[in-house]
């Protein structure tokens, strides 16, 4: 009889992973050329895949894993017949006619299509439901923001894959931690997915704060614990170094017109070891991976902090993110004179305030159950505080940061409220005076999907770069602190 049930729930998962990825490729790759023109920091990543696809040395404010992603996928399709016309630049100001971003978005919008499968996995562990999981995947199958950033040429949908594949890592590491074996296979890829995340960005370094909450889980067995955390060790370790080290191997030349030279640092010890080329050789990778890193923190620094009374700022506090404030206008332009297309970041309300509300109910559950005695035991008191705590601490770092940030840097806290909601789902069984059953909770889920898509359809526009009236606009402009702005209106946020 159970295996008659694994077999029936097996079929089940395939059969909702088969409509989730044919959905993901609806939503996030079909048409992904489109528009055929640069958005936002595809102006640098363009650039810097053009050295990766030259061989030429450059050190910059990001691991190299994203920005090799980005090279590779020009390097599988070629779509286009010249491949070193930025190879001078920092940042592009002009594509020429007919320049394809076929190749460069290519790999990361792959990313982000695969991702919704991942977290439909993560669900399915949180939820212990077929049905909850695959409501709450539209959560990501369906945010405008999440969809118009990842299909660019840019960093952050491979940084949203990594992430969830550590943390669904995590949780497989966790439901099989008596199964050896398994316990085995699911810590390799748990510190393969947290060193890929690492090396795409590194706000990805806030997941090491599963490494001790796993360590915690499975205290009771010392053997397993010691075997668990050397095989992460170990894993992490080797493909940290592996993906620096590919990075450094792949740059063959020193492009002069570059950056101080192309040497990009005035540190002579550095200078020497890239002149002579020896920063190919693994005996200098410390002190290359100290350049790269001492790179990075100078180019923050020098970074403007957040102006919030400059009329062309883009950027936003981190306290104004969960309320997806602020939109931004990647680009905009008219067809005919009557109406424009507009490329927005603009979050899905529905989704994120799920989102915020995952994030509010699940931090005053744990508060409660400090301060007073409840009716029932919390479940999942562990996996909610392990949550909770990758999403405020990484929301308190990114506070603390003294540069200028923007709402798509929200993301992955925006992934960890996404669980958070789906372990509220999972966990209430009362809210004001209406019990939550199942059946209750199930009919919750299926109305917030339809108003999911609903909001998905209206702002999609925005997303995909359909024409809009400026009245069509205006209808778009719910929430004043979005800064939602057409060519033709009037401000409405009080944001100057």
């Amino acid at each position: 009889m159970k295996v008659n049930w694994m077999k029936k729930s097996s079929k089940i998962t395939l059969i909702i992973s088969i409509i989730i990825l044919m959905a993901s490729y609806a939503v996030y790759f079909h048409n992904y050329d489109y528009p055929e023109a640069g958005f936002w920091d595809e102006n640098y990543y363009v650039a810097t895949a053009q050295r990766y696809l030259n061989g030429i040395f450059f050190l910059h404010e990001h691991p190299p894993l994203g920005q090799m992603l980005i090279a590779l996928g020009e390097k599988l399709l070629h779509a286009n017949i010249l491949s070193d016309q930025f190879i001078d630049l920092d940042k592009v100001n002009d594509f020429p006619p007919g320049f394809s971003f076929r190749g460069y978005r290519f790999l990361p919008v792959l990313c982000a299509s695969l991702t919704a499968l991942v977290f439909f996995g993560i669900l399915l562990l949180l939820t212990k439901s077929h049905l909850f999981a695959f409501l709450l995947s539209l959560l990501y199958l369906f945010d405008n923001a999440l969809i118009v950033h990842s299909r660019g040429a840019m960093l952050d949908s491979p940084l949203m894959l990594f992430i969830s594949l550590t943390l669904l890592c995590f949780l497989l590491v966790l439901r099989w931690r008596k199964n050896t074996n398994r316990l085995i296979i699911y810590s390799i890829g748990f510190g393969v997915s947290l060193a890929l995340a690492i090396t795409t960005k590194y706000p990805g370094a806030i997941l090491f704060i599963l490494i001790p909450a796993l360590g915690w889980k499975l205290f009771n067995s010392p053997r397993k614990c010691l075997i668990s955390m050397g095989i992460i060790l170990s894993s992490f370790t080797i493909i940290f170094i592996l993906v620096w080290q590919i990075n450094f191997s792949i740059m063959q030349n020193v492009n002069p017109n570059l950056k101080n030279g192309g040497l990009y640092t005035k540190n002579n010890i550095y200078n020497e070891i890239i002149i002579n080329k020896k920063y190919q050789s693994l005996l200098y990778l410390p002190k290359m991976l100290m350049a790269s890193m001492e790179y990075s923190a100078d180019i923050n620094n020098h970074i403007s902090p957040l102006n919030l009374c400059k009329t062309d700022e883009n950027g936003s506090p981190p306290f104004f993110w969960p309320f997806g404030a602020r939109s931004i206008n990647y680009r905009w332009e008219t067809p005919d004179g009557k109406s424009y297309r507009y490329l927005y970041l603009q979050a899905n309300p529905v989704i994120w305030l799920m989102g915020l509300w995952g994030v509010i109910a699940t931090t005053s559950l744990m508060f409660a159950s400090m301060f007073f005695r409840l009716q029932e035991p919390i479940k999942n008191q562990f996996l909610m505080i392990t949550f909770l705590a990758l999403y405020w601490s990484y929301m308190f770092v990114l506070t603390y940061l003294n540069r200028v940030m923007y709402l798509y840097h929200y993301f992955p806290a925006l992934l960890f409220s996404f669980c958070l909601f789906a372990l509220w789902i999972k966990e209430v069984k009362q809210f004001l005076h209406f019990a939550f059953t199942r059946q209750i909770k199930g009919i919750l889920l299926s109305i917030l999907a339809f108003l999911i898509m609903a909001s998905y359809f209206f702002y999609s526009p925005l997303t995909y770069y359909w024409p809009l009236t400026d009245e069509q606009f205006r209808q778009r402009m719910i929430f004043p602190l979005w800064d939602l702005r057409c060519v033709n209106c009037e401000r409405t946020s009080f944001l100057k």
